[in-house]
């Protein structure tokens, strides 16, 4: 568990920071959805280990000295995921990383049921989802996807975050329909050095 300390202004300054983003996209209720979803974040955290507060740097230093951290970073690195990527995710708290993962699946939530009460099925909803928003995980997990529309690694989610923000409106909507998902648009762009 956290420090008594660390974890009540981190769990003030979530929620302030995650209520304004509701708010800024008309969420109703944006700090109770806030707190809810930081409660959430906090249960699943719970069986996170704690990590030393600058494991990025340590991630790093071993990636050079233990074998097991150098495959397992090497597996990120054939994905895209570069040092400033591994130092901003395992620089966060895990309760931020927790929270980041929690808003993303409500995100995809509700826009799945958006989808639904439009008239789409489950299959199109799902399809429509792929092509809307990344999805995150282990990317040698095919159970559900295979190739280009693997999950992508979490350590990639702020650079492909700030790409988003950069192309929305001009870029993403066009390539996205030559692509089958938001996954293999990313790749595909991680490969061509645009992102």
């Amino acid at each position: 568990m956290w420090p008594f300390t660390r974890a009540l202004p981190l769990e003030r300054e979530l929620t302030q920071q995650y209520a304004v983003m509701f708010e800024a996209y008309g969420i109703p209720e944006a700090k109770r959805t806030a707190k809810d979803l930081l409660t959430l974040a906090k249960k699943q955290a719970c069986s996170d280990p704690d990590l030393p507060p600058n494991f990025d740097n340590l991630l790093l230093e071993r990636e050079a000295t233990d074998n097991s951290t150098k495959q397992m970073l090497a597996a990120k690195r054939a994905e895209g995921v570069t040092d400033a990527d591994i130092k901003w995710w395992w620089g966060l708290d895990k309760l931020e990383r927790r929270m980041l993962i929690v808003v993303d699946d409500w995100f995809r939530m509700a826009a799945f049921q958006k989808y639904q009460a439009e008239g789409m099925s489950a299959e199109q909803a799902n399809f429509q989802l792929r092509k809307s928003f990344p999805i995150f995980g282990d990317p040698q997990d095919t159970k559900n996807v295979k190739g280009n529309d693997r999950p992508l690694p979490f350590e990639l989610k702020e650079r492909i975050n700030q790409w988003a923000l950069r192309n929305e409106s001009a870029k993403i909507p066009s390539e996205l329909r030559r692509t089958t998902s938001m996954n293999a648009l990313v790749r595909s762009e991680i490969r061509a050095g645009r992102l």
